[in-house]
Parts: C-alpha cells; structure tokens; sequence
C-alpha cells in the first residue's frame, strides 16, 4: 500500500495594527487568590499539561461556532480516546444563512488509528502505519468542502523531525495524533494572536491575563475582551481577544474557551463582523479499548480500495469537472482518472494514478494526470494509492472549431462616428481571426473568408498560428466613400462566423493633405478642464495652439509649434517657451480630418478635429 501525508495540525493568527486598552486587577475575592501575570506564564503552564492531556485524557468536548454578519457554521464534537491506539469522535456541523434563514447540517464520523497492516491478503509484508478518516453521512451533497477525506502516513521509530508529519509520523508523536491536543490548540491562539502579535508588539503592549487560584487548588487562567482598533482607507476597524483556561489541583488541562472578534465599519451602514469562538472539555478516566465497540469499531481498511472495476476520466475547466470518454478525449488537457465502480462502498481515495503509457509521443505522465500532446491512441495502466491495477485504452478526438472573434487593434485602422475607417489605396495587415478552442487539431482550412464586395478591396491569410488567423487588407483605389463588411466563417458550420464593417474613405495625397491642413482649424475639446484649444497652421512649417477659457471664451495661452508630415505621422516640435502642454509625437489621418497628439510621452493624448 502506498502511503500519503496526513493533515497538519493547523496554527491560528490574527495580524492587526494601531493603539490596543487592556484592564487588568489584583485582588483576593473570597478564599481565592487574584494576581495578574505575563501570558508566558499561561503558555509555559499549558506545555507542562500537555503530556498529561495526550497519555490520560479519554474524553474531549469540542465546539467551534463562526459567526458572521451574514452566517453562522457551528461544530460539535465529542471524542473518545481508546487505550488501544484508536480515537473516534462523532460531530454535526450546521451552518445558517441568516438572510434567507436557512440551515443545512450534517453529522460526520473521524477517526484515528495506528496499526499494523498487510500490503494484501496474500502478502507477508507488514507495514506500521498511522490513519485519520473523515466520514460524513451526506458527503458534500449539503454542502461541497463537507466530504469525506483520508490521509495516511507510516510510522518510523527514528527520522528527522523536519519531515515529522509531513513525509512520516515518528514514534514519539503518535499519542499527540491520536489526542485532541486540545491544550495545544489553546498556546496556539494565545501565543499567534497576543504574544507573537508583531504590531501588538511594536506598539508596547504589555498584556497580563487574569490568574485565579481557588481553595481547591484549581487554577483559572482569563483575559477578557483585550481590545484595540484602527482605520485605515475609511474603515474602522476593531479586533479583541478573550480566552479562559481552567486547570485542576493536579495540573492538568481541563477546559478552555477562547474567541477572537473582527469588526469593520464604513459609514454609519456598512459594517461586517465576525465571532469566532472555542472551547473545549477535557476528562481523564480510565482509557477502555475500542474492541469493545464490536462491529461499529470502524476500520480503515473499510476506506481504502481493495478492488476496481471501472474508471471515470475528467479534466477541470474553470475549476469545474468535466468528464470525457476514453475514446475521446479532448487534446492539450490534463487527464485524471478516479474509480467509478469499486469495493468498498465506502472507499474514500477513488484517485487512479497513471502508471505507465505505450505512447509518450503524443501523451505525457504529469503528476497522477495525463497530458494529451498530439493525436494518437495508447494504452495505459492506472493504480491506487492502495496498489489496485486498471488497464484501460485511450483515443484522443479531434477538436471541434467552436467560436471565432475578430480584432484589428494593431493594423492601423481608425475609429469612426459609426464604424471605424480605412482609407484607398492602403494596405492593412495583422488582421486577426481568434480561433476557439487554441489547442492543436483544430481544421484552419474550414475557416474561410468572404467581402461584401470584392471590387472595393482584397484579402489574403499571411501568417496562421495556434489559436489565431493573420490577414492581410488591401483597399483599392475607389473614387469616392463605401462600406465593407469582412466575414469570417466556418465552411462546414457557417453558424459559426464573426463580421467587421469598414468605412472606406478617399485618402489624401501628400500635397493635398498639407493643403488641407492649411485651409483647416482645429478644435479639441478638454473632458477634464473647462478649456478649448485652436490649432491653426500659418505655413507649411508653422502653427499655434491657443487655450481658451470655455465658459468665458479668454484666452489662456498660446503655444508656438513647427511640424511636418510623413505618411499618417505628424512630428511636432513646441518652440514656445512656456508651453501649456509639452506634445511629443502625433498623428493625422490620411484624410487630414483628426490630429491626435501624445503628451509628455504618455497615453494621454489631445485629439484635435476639424472645427465645423
């Protein structure tokens, strides 16, 4: 049986900011002693009852409840600790959506054991091996992160302690496992969120926790409500701790209840909060065995495949799941395979890990998934994580074209008042079809081409590449202004098409849009300020820009500039001294009727038209 890693005791933390007021009394009440005292002392006492909790407790009440400004989750758990290397708890999880006022709940069975096992029934082979199972009566149908899981990890008596839980469990940490280790869970919180807190720490905070000693010599550790808060982008924000920690005349760990609190607030309206609250309840009788449970005792084994007699293939797409069929599987995705047909019922780790494969040219073993290349068939051998075989043939199918888009954002084309503009006597190119899916396979000679009127201008494909079309344009020397639809299509499914329409302008020759230029004003109209500006040419070389006031129609400034034109850029040179606007390049379109000028060699730019 191949093993895998088990579950991380997981560490709680709160990181916060800003000013924090604590409140702390000396006092004796009663035949009790009051003192306060550094939350070191609380930690250190919780490491000393930590061995006493996981060698003699044999019981462990568990509550967990979040509540949110707009739900509530809430578990209960009671534990059971064997004295023959099994814990078993049983727990409901709730959780309500308190605007539509709505429960969903289910139970759920964990256990924990170590054992020795055999690879198979037929093997001599042992193995030592820790297992925690989770087994939920619903298994994800009420909600999808409640499911059943399993992790598995052998057990060394020597290693390093880096890989302790990770790679392997040691000898020595198996009791922690098989405990609640609930007194552990308590230093965790204490020490994250108050101790280790860094901007707690920065800001000088000296936090005493509330230590009572009772006739009985039983010993309450408490901090009630510490809190402090800060705002920052317009939120105001408050977080407080509380904890209380009890333990007997023996020292040992009885209880504990801790919780934090977030609150966020903007305006007097929106506000989100959260609670968030622990407690447990440790006793420490006399350890049974689990033999005693007699046919409930549960049994990892019962988790774990020992037979396969069919396989499901999926891949996700947009963290979906989406299951395909072996003899079609799509290309340039990454195949998984899980048991679908299996004993036992109640088999938890259903993943099928590729093997080995026949064809590693068109396929390639990532992981426990398989990488379609290129087309091709093959035959592969999965396996379990427990050693179950499954021998299965894969085909891979052609892609399907599905969807085409268009887009001429780098070809040269200009925007217009309904369609954008090209201009005679001008060639176009990166013209570029999308190809929907961009995987290898698709047939790019379906896709074809047609114009709504072939005498106006020509089109050919020049460059073809995954998931894409480049087209080339060229506009004919037409007389006088026309509109051009491009279609693009699929032959076998012409359902499947994406169209563009051109406005065809007459292009200016050089002497004519100069001409043009200097017979012509322009305005731009500010969308930030409430002010025009005029350019206007005095010559071939020489123009100005003047600033007026919108409202008032006064003149601001004027800006001295020399120019000349090459094709569509206008290069601009400011002569004036303290110009209004520093423009660095330009451009004009080929039918002199808009000047488009960079300023200070960003995006924003000022699009000059001709003035009506």
């Amino acid at each position: 049986m191949n093993l895998k890693r088990a579950i991380i005791l997981p560490v709680m933390s709160l990181v916060s900011i800003s000013l924090f007021s604590c409140r702390n009394e000396e006092n004796n009440n009663g035949d009790n002693k009051e003192t306060s005292v550094a939350l070191d002392e609380v930690i250190n006492k919780l490491s000393s009852a930590y061995e006493l909790e996981v060698n003699s407790s044999n019981k462990v009440k568990y509550k967990e409840v979040i509540d949110k400004t707009s739900s509530k989750e809430v578990i209960d758990e009671e534990t059971t600790i064997y004295n023959d290397e099994m814990t078993i708890s049983n727990g409901t999880r709730s959780l309500t959506y308190k605007k539509e006022n709505k429960t969903i709940s289910d139970n759920y069975l964990k256990f924990a054991t170590v054992g020795t096992y055999r690879n198979s029934e037929s093997s001599t082979d042992t193995f030592r091996a820790f297992f925690l199972i989770t087994d939920y009566e619903k298994n994800g149908t009420e909600a999808s992160t409640w499911v059943d899981s399993s992790s598995q990890l052998p057990v060394y008596k020597n290693g390093s302690n880096s890989e302790d839980g990770l790679s392997y469990l040691l000898e020595k940490s198996v009791p922690g496992q098989l405990s609640k280790q609930a007194s552990l869970y308590t230093s965790n919180f204490i020490d994250s969120n108050l101790v280790n807190n860094i901007d707690l720490n920065a800001s000088g905070a000296n936090i005493k926790a509330k230590k009572i000693i009772k006739d009985n010599n039983f010993l309450t550790y408490s901090l009630t409500d510490y809190s402090y808060s800060y705002t920052e982008e317009g939120i105001n924000t408050k977080i407080s701790y509380s904890f209380e920690v009890n333990f007997d005349n023996l020292g040992r760990f009885i209880s504990s209840n801790y919780s934090s609190y977030t609150g966020e607030t903007r305006g007097d309206n929106d506000k989100y909060e959260v609670n968030v609250n622990y407690s447990y309840e440790v006793s420490y009788e006399d350890r049974t065995s689990s033999t005693t449970l007699g046919e409930s005792r549960p049994d990892p084994m019962n988790y774990y495949l020992t037979e396969v007699k069919e396989v499901s293939a999926y891949y996700f797409d947009n963290g979906q799941k989406i299951y395909c069929e072996f003899d079609a599987l799509p290309i340039e995705k990454y195949i998984k395979f899980e048991a679908k047909s299996y004993s036992p019922s109640k088999a938890i780790d259903l993943t099928m890990s590729v093997k080995s494969i026949d064809n590693e040219t068109s396929y390639e073993l990532s992981g426990d998934a398989l990488y379609i290349k290129d087309f091709g068939d093959a035959n592969i051998v999965l396996e379990s994580n427990t050693g179950i075989s499954f021998n299965v043939s894969v085909k891979v199918a052609r892609p399907k074209l599905t969807k085409l888009t268009f887009t001429d954002t780098y070809s040269g084309v200009i925007s217009g008042n309904k369609n954008k503009v090209i201009f005679t006597n001008t060639t176009y190119n990166k013209l570029r079809v999308n190809v929907y899916p961009s995987v290898n396979g698709v047939d790019y000679n379906d896709i074809k081409v047609k114009l709504s009127d072939d005498s106006l201008a020509t089109i050919n494909k020049v460059e073809e590449g995954k998931g894409f079309i480049n087209y080339q344009l060229s506009v004919n020397d037409i007389k006088e202004s026309k509109d051009l639809v491009i279609t693009f299509y699929s032959e076998s499914n012409p359902d499947i098409k994406v169209s563009v329409t051109y406005t065809i302008k007459v292009k200016l020759t050089d002497e004519e849009l100069v001409n043009k230029v200097l017979s012509s004003t322009y305005r731009y109209k500010s969308i930030y300020d409430r002010f025009d500006g005029v350019m206007k040419f005095s010559s071939k070389t020489n123009g100005t820009i003047e600033y007026y006031n919108r409202d008032t129609n006064e003149l601001i400034s004027s800006t001295e500039f020399t120019y000349s034109i090459s094709g569509t850029t206008f290069n601009i040179n400011i002569t004036s001294e303290n110009s209004s606007f520093g423009y660095t390049e330009g451009e004009i379109t080929l039918d002199g009727e808009l000047i488009t000028l960079s300023v200070n060699l960003t995006d924003y730019v000022h699009r000059f038209y001709i003035e009506a």
